[in-house]
């Protein structure tokens, strides 16, 4: 079977990635992983040059990455953003703020693809105040029941995981006051909570012998739990590809790397689905009462 990988041109771009030739220039160009600087970045977008904060995150940034890896952008504005006045084609994310939209593009960055988002300043200001500590009862959680979606999460994880470019101390102002606040409580229940409802479904097909559908179901629950686990910690990635490198980064005490891996790799689930499923769910249902230790 032979693959062809797909070509991705971009609106407005330079068309570097147009041929096969261009795109092994640049796998050779990212395999040192050497990070974008501020020359780079304002040379490709002098307009982003007047804002509060400019911080790149994902996969290079943490030292994870390899030669088809592109960089998250996130750019800071103190007002709205002119889109209309920028080189690249923006597209509308609409957000749970008052302002609710937030602008994305993708665009070039030195050797790499760049996943570039606009947010401005009163729309992060707005989302970390809602897991603001209560001043009357520093030292309880006091919850959040409101919305609170997918790019909003993923700001908050690349916020904390991020390299700034410009605006340095507004952008470790924002970062620690995510990380002091509530919002790792906060993620790990929801992400409990999710883990409960699917204990309750493999343990069901387990019971009815439908193993396989027990064996996904439990993988699914595993890595929730240790999703979980790993927010308490003040990890806040929703990308369960990083999950074991997430997990040598923060080694938790409460599962080694070395027994999280055997399951999560799905060892011995097809020669014995039913003990997996067990030792999978056993080892969830612990997590998820370390979880509401660590939240309590």
């Amino acid at each position: 079977m032979n693959f062809e990988e797909p070509v991705l041109e971009l609106h407005h771009g330079s068309g570097v990635e147009s041929d096969e030739q261009a795109r092994n220039d640049l796998r050779r160009a990212r395999a040192d992983m050497t990070l974008p600087t501020l020359d780079d970045l304002l040379g490709a977008y002098p307009e982003f040059a007047g804002a509060t904060c400019v911080f790149m995150s994902g996969s290079v940034t943490m030292g994870w990455g390899n030669e088809s890896s592109d960089i998250d952008v996130f750019v800071i504005t103190a007002e709205p953003f002119p889109t209309s006045e920028s080189s690249l084609l923006f597209i509308e994310q609409r957000v749970s703020t008052a302002d609710p939209v937030a602008w994305i593009a993708v665009g070039e960055l030195g050797a790499f693809r760049a996943d570039i988002e606009i947010w401005h300043e009163a729309q992060v200001e707005e989302l970390i105040e809602r897991f603001g500590r209560d001043a009357d009862a520093p030292g309880r959680y006091r919850g959040y029941n409101g919305p609170f979606g997918f790019a909003e999460r993923e700001l908050f994880y690349r916020l904390t995981a991020g390299v700034p470019l410009i605006g340095e101390p507004w952008w470790q102002e924002r970062a620690d006051a995510i990380l002091t606040s509530d919002y790792r409580l906060w993620l790990a229940e929801e992400v409990k909570n999710a883990v409960e409802n699917r204990l309750e479904d493999a343990v069901g097909m387990l019971k009815a012998e439908d193993y396989e559908s027990a064996v996904l179901a439990a993988h699914q629950t595993l890595i929730h739990s240790l999703t979980a686990l790993l927010a308490t910690y003040g990890d806040f990635s929703q990308q369960p590809k990083w999950l074991y490198r997430r997990l040598c980064a923060y080694t938790p005490a409460e599962v080694t790397v070395p027994d999280a891996w055997r399951l999560l790799s799905m060892a011995g689930a097809y020669e014995s689905p039913g003990e997996w499923v067990r030792a999978a769910t056993d080892l969830a249902s612990r997590l998820v009462l370390a979880v509401e230790k660590r939240m309590s």
